[in-house]
């Protein structure tokens, strides 16, 4: 009798052993119901997979606190160590004009603040006294920036965010605000990490180094030499000197010749020294001796 107990008892753990192993492992329609949930999940649209949805998520959010305006420039270092740097911002173009035109990027406070700055600081904390960054105040309230905000993101790897809100006056309630700097702060974190790798695969800005040809080319220019002269000296086509010399003017971001000249001797890509021709190779006379 106790033999057969146990036989019993083994018998039953391992029904409800089976039991269990069938209920864990899904049948092939749970299968297929899960991979289509997951091709479902991934054809719904991420809201930070263009610009034009990150301005709508942006734009959304600075109107959940009354706040018109927003601003949201991003920083993010390629594995090559360079950065790319992005904004998204729905200033006005008056005003984003007007800023250019004036030169107030000097004088902006709040860059000024933002080299600094580890913490959220509203635009009432800006020391005034400065009549330049007053009157830089008041003009940016005329173009309805009244009042706003920025939070900063800093990186241990030198990337960086910040976002800026403005529009209408701030509340004075200590306790709102630092609520309205946290939700601020999460937001751009989500920001920041969704737009990340899209910025990573953009593509890195073009190469303003020259190549050995165009560099032979516009020192040869600037020794005086013309397309023609060039092109016998170093045994091209005259339109291959004048595509070479197009295509160093785009890699220098210049848009003449001389600009050319001016801007690789800036960036130390042509000696100075070779701006002196070489002198010419001296005259041989043959004297040939007359028989009388």
């Amino acid at each position: 009798m106790r033999t057969c107990h146990k036989s019993g008892s083994a018998a039953s753990r391992s029904y409800r052993s089976n039991q269990h192993r069938k209920r864990s492992v899904p049948s092939s329609a749970d299968s297929k119901c899960q991979a289509s949930e997951r091709e479902e999940r991934d054809l719904v649209p991420s809201p930070w997979d263009s610009v034009e949805s990150a301005q709508r998520q942006l734009q959304t959010f600075s109107e959940s606190f009354g706040l018109s305006y927003f601003r949201l420039c991003i920083q993010a270092r390629r594995p090559s160590n360079d950065y790319v740097r992005v904004e998204f911002s729905n200033l006005s173009r008056m005003w984003v004009d007007r800023y250019r035109r004036c030169n107030y990027a000097k004088i902006d406070p709040v860059l000024a603040l933002l080299d600094d700055a580890n913490e959220p600081f509203a635009w009432d904390a800006i020391d005034r006294q400065n009549i330049e960054v007053r009157r830089y105040l008041e003009d940016a309230a005329f173009h309805g920036l009244v009042d706003g905000f920025t939070v900063p993101l800093h990186c241990s790897n030198g990337e960086s965010a910040h976002l800026t809100l403005a529009g209408a006056a701030l509340t004075t309630d200590i306790e709102e605000r630092w609520a309205m700097y946290a939700a601020t702060y999460r937001f751009q974190w989500t920001a920041f990490s969704s737009l990340r790798p899209l910025l990573l695969r953009l593509p890195g800005p073009p190469s303003t180094t020259l190549t050995d040809k165009q560099r032979q080319i516009l020192v040869l220019l600037m020794q005086g030499m013309g397309v023609k002269s060039i092109a016998r000296t170093l045994g091209l086509h005259a339109r291959t000197v004048d595509d070479g010399l197009r295509r160093a003017c785009l890699r220098l971001g210049v848009t003449s010749r001389e600009q050319a000249i001016v801007r690789a001797l800036a960036t130390r890509q042509i000696d100075p020294a070779e701006l002196v021709p070489p002198p010419p190779p001296p005259i041989e006379f043959h004297l040939n001796a007359t028989r009388r």
